[in-house]
């Protein structure tokens, strides 16, 4: 009875927060206030590139689909110091082209093979 009450508990938990998939939020980890925000978790990557850096001649790109590959793309943003802009598999939104160009961008590493970012977004970046 104990444990059908975890797994009852555990999807509700799973429920709910699928109801709300398109919120994202980050914040400084300096424990400022400040939230920086999208209406998507597309335009998030956007805003947080807007806020933490003025230029950068390298940016990642990974998929905002699941989120292994950004996870995964965290060293290598480090390495560069470039920011992580978010696609989906078949689509770059437009702010997202617009950031990389604001940013200077000379090179882009793309994180995760054609399943995650399909040739048609790759070719427009």
């Amino acid at each position: 009875m104990k444990r059908e009450k975890i797994i009852a508990s555990a999807m509700s938990v799973a429920m709910l927060m699928s109801l709300f998939p398109n919120l994202s939020y980050a914040s400084e980890v300096k424990g400022q206030a400040e939230r920086y925000y999208g209406i998507n978790r597309y335009l998030t990557s956007v805003e947080i590139s807007k806020k933490g850096f003025e230029k950068s001649r390298v940016a990642i790109v990974a998929s905002g689909d699941d989120y292994a590959d950004a996870l995964c793309a965290a060293p290598l943003a480090k390495k560069f110091d470039a920011p992580i802009l978010l696609v989906s598999k078949n689509e770059i939104k437009k702010e997202v082209l617009d950031e990389i160009k604001r940013l200077g961008v000379e090179e882009v590493y793309i994180v995760g093979g054609s399943g995650a970012v399909s040739d048609a977004v790759k070719t427009k970046i």
